[in-house]
């Protein structure tokens, strides 16, 4: 199995894989547009991401496989992108920067002091009745901020089954906590 990397690829390959992506960058803008409703660089940036991981897939032992149908390889990777710069945006707005505490009251009272002390138990004994399986991906998720591709890979589970998991421990938590629970 000879391993081809990015330097060796020849100026053709190049050539046809720029081409192709040139040539369906207004359908994949369009697509970005209409089906996951980016914004005009948002959908720029994915088609361009796109045409990264391609040419990296195409360094990879699966290349010549790929160029047997180059634009639709292209056009099933574009939805895959998109998705995962939704998730790293939703995640981002997710994070709580440690600079921006001036949100956060000067002092806390006996009773909020205890009102958190009560959520926090409440939250770590509806987490320890998860099952095993469930609480583990949980935990990576809510507290180690890991994305569900890392969590799959860790736990040697396919991502499916991942996120199977997290949204059944979600639902578990969601009926201790009620509708308003979102981790």
């Amino acid at each position: 199995m000879v391993t081809t990397t990015l330097d060796t690829l020849t100026q053709d390959c190049l050539d046809q894989l720029t081409t192709t992506v040139e040539r369906l960058r207004p359908a994949l803008l369009r697509r970005g547009y209409k089906q996951f409703s980016l914004s005009r660089d948002a959908a720029e940036d994915c088609a361009q991401e796109t045409y990264l991981r391609v040419l990296h897939r195409i360094a990879s032992d699966d290349g010549p496989k790929i160029f047997e149908n180059l634009p639709g390889y292209i056009w099933a990777s574009f939805p895959n992108v998109c998705r995962d710069y939704l998730s790293s945006q939703r995640r981002a707005q997710r994070a709580f920067p440690l600079d921006e505490q001036q949100d956060c009251p000067a002092k806390a009272t006996p009773l909020t002091e205890l009102a958190t002390e009560e959520t926090v138990a409440k939250i770590q004994r509806a987490v320890a009745l998860l099952p095993e399986k469930f609480r583990s991906v949980f935990r990576l998720y809510a507290f180690e901020n890991l994305s569900y591709v890392a969590i799959a890979q860790q736990q040697g589970v396919n991502l499916k089954t991942t996120s199977t998991r997290l949204h059944r421990a979600r639902a578990f938590l969601r009926e201790h906590f009620g509708t308003h629970f979102h981790p």
